[in-house]
């Protein structure tokens, strides 16, 4: 499941990313805010390329298991605002970007173990302990189970 979910994530981002640059897709039709934001971000040149090699780049580190929790990191931002445009703006056609969300939530959950440290200071608490023989508070961690 966890091998099968980022393949499939993986040539999917990868498909939508190239899209960007060689519009083999056709575009799908927008409703007038979408279309207008859409249009705000291919005026400035650089972010829909930007958006683009950041889909290809996450999509080719999710194909190797060793890259994958990198990828699943660069891409939650990614997945978030992809499926808050098609929540707000497009929702006719939010099931891709539903896709993209709940399969880096999902990859996410399943790499937890790699992930753990940095969510480790949530889970514990630090407290200074004052001896009177020691002139320097000595730090404890105690963990929150």
């Amino acid at each position: 499941m966890k091998t099968f979910l980022r393949i499939l994530l993986g040539l999917f981002l990868i498909v939508m990313g190239a899209n960007k640059f060689l519009g083999f897709m056709a575009p799908p039709q927008l409703p007038p805010a979408a279309a207008e934001f859409m249009a705000a971000l291919a005026n400035t040149n650089y972010m829909l390329s930007m958006v683009g090699a950041m889909e290809i780049l996450c999509g080719t580190l999710l194909l190797s298991a060793a890259t994958a929790p990198l990828a699943i990191l660069l891409l939650a931002p990614i997945s978030i605002n992809i499926f808050a445009f098609h929540l707000f703006l497009a929702p006719g056609s939010i099931s891709g970007g539903a896709f993209v969300l709940l399969a880096n939530i999902a990859l996410g959950v399943l790499y937890f173990s790699y992930f753990r440290s940095i969510f480790a200071n949530l889970f514990t608490e630090k407290v200074m302990i004052t001896r009177k023989d020691r002139p320097n508070p000595v730090p404890v961690t105690i963990v929150n189970r």
